[in-house]
């Protein structure tokens, strides 16, 4: 095992300017490297780890509260500071507060910040006279909907709404959550009964309770088969593996205790076929980042790959890998359409097979050629689904049963039929008269001018009359 220590590592704030790398392990670092952090609010910066060897990069991103924007978090309460990476986005949530300053009734914020760019894609303050919980963990919960690990339970929310309410019933003692790759899930480690459940309908995935492991964090596997727990047990803790034949069952027990130190929090990062896993603990004055590099492998009782411990004066808590996110690819084809491809928007839905229910849309622009790449979101897990294409002017066209993957899928191209000038959604009587009515040369761009020519004429009128009666799919 390769040990970092302290004098191999700079205090992230002196050195903030280096670039932040994809692929990269962030940490949240505690503390100002000054003073002995304490239960006070702290300084909260993410900072980067190179996941082969555990040193620190030198890149940043400094989160710490300065009124509008950031979050301050108790330095050495050992039940705050978890942070969920999903794509380039880290989740964090903590108090509105400067450091040094107590958090009781204070107001409480939660992030979303590209570590990347280092720009603030959401944000949502939670004042303390409507939402008195304590965030222990922050993560998504499907596009602009965040959920909170709290001593109340999962919260969930939305960005910008100021509020949060209750997605799992009774359970209140929630130490954890995680996206899992669209499988929203939250750990539970109350009145003898460990487990991690579903957010939202507290299905049971794993159940340790018989076991007597304490759960803390959890990372579920892209295909759904494999999940790493956190445990802060004094006589089991550490990092455990358990499996499953197929995703309709809970994970069995027992597991493979891999590590044997207590931990708290954990990442989980697929590459080339293998797993590797990050994990922290902070305890007393110190703290530790641990890397498991072959973790699907891993032996019971194996030693970390290495371990990193924190700069003097600070403590690591949350962390998770900035990667980039899986795509949608492919080519557009627009029907009867002469223009320019180049910077057309187009809007994109994702579903399950023969479902109405969305479970992600966004919108691109396409390329010169028609060549267009949308992100995909964490909700969006290995699997088969239906994808849609329309853009202002053209029909909605489906693309059914597409197989996506942990990276996403190519080469899915779409044909648009053309004549749907008031974007209704069918092309009829009403897209022939709106052509007529704009009859003659135009310079504009509006939808009248059918095939892009720069003219409204009798091309356009015949492009709609042979589209005529066609529908969305």
């Amino acid at each position: 095992m390769k040990v970092v220590g302290t004098s191999l590592l700079v205090l992230a704030a002196t050195v903030s300017s280096a670039v932040w790398q994809s692929g990269s392990l962030a940490v949240v670092q505690l503390g100002d490297g000054i003073s002995p952090p304490s239960s006070s609010a702290a300084e909260v910066r993410i900072v980067e780890l190179n996941r082969a060897d555990g040193t620190l990069t030198g890149s940043t991103r400094d989160v710490t509260y300065v009124g509008a924007s950031g979050i301050a978090i108790g330095g050495t309460t050992s039940t705050e500071g978890g942070m969920n990476v999903f794509g380039l986005e880290a989740y964090i949530g903590g108090y509105q507060v400067a450091p040094g300053s107590s958090t009781s009734g204070a107001d409480r914020r939660v992030q979303r910040l590209n570590l990347i760019t280092g720009a603030v894609t959401g944000s949502s303050d939670l004042p303390a006279a409507l939402f008195t919980a304590v965030i222990r963990d922050s993560g998504p919960y499907g596009g602009e909907a965040f959920a909170l690990a709290t001593n109340q339970g999962v919260q969930t929310g939305t960005f910008g709404s100021g509020t949060a309410s209750n997605a799992s019933g009774s359970d209140t003692n929630v130490r954890f959550v995680s996206g899992n790759h669209g499988l929203f899930a939250y750990s539970i480690s109350t009145g003898g009964n460990y487990r991690v459940k579903e957010i939202g309908n507290s299905n049971i995935l794993l159940d340790v309770s018989s076991e007597a492991i304490i759960v803390a964090d959890h990372a579920i596997s892209s295909d759904g088969l494999t999940l790493y727990l956190a445990s802060d047990s004094t006589s089991v803790g550490g990092l455990w593996r358990f499996s499953r034949p197929n995703t309709s069952t809970q994970f069995s027990v027992p597991g493979v205790r891999i590590f044997t130190s207590q931990l708290r929090h954990i990442a989980l990062y697929e590459t080339g076929g293998s797993h590797q896993v990050f994990a922290s603990y902070k305890s007393g004055a110190s703290s530790w980042v641990y890397g498991f590099l072959t973790a699907d492998t891993a032996p019971a009782s194996s030693a970390a790959d290495w371990s990193t411990m924190a700069p003097a004066n600070t403590m690591f808590a949350g962390l998770g890998v900035a990667s980039a996110s899986a795509s949608l690819s492919g080519q557009v084809s627009l029907s009867d359409w002469v223009g320019g491809l180049a910077g057309r928007s187009m809007n994109f839905t994702i579903t399950p097979v023969n479902s109405s229910t969305v479970i992600h849309s966004g919108s691109v622009t396409l390329d010169g050629s028609g060549g267009y790449s949308l992100p995909l979101s964490q909700a969006v897990v290995a699997g088969s689904y239906d994808c849609y294409a329309d853009s202002s002017l053209f029909l909605k066209r489906k693309i059914s049963s597409v197989t996506i993957t942990s990276s996403g899928a190519s080469g899915v191209n779409f044909v648009l039929a053309n004549g749907d000038v008031d974007d209704s959604g069918e092309v009829d009587a009403a897209d022939i008269d709106a052509v007529i009515a704009e009859f003659g040369p135009t310079s504009q761009g509006i939808n009248e001018d059918v095939d892009g020519s720069g003219e409204v004429d009798a091309a356009d009128i015949d492009i709609v009359i042979s589209s005529f009666g066609s529908v969305d799919d």
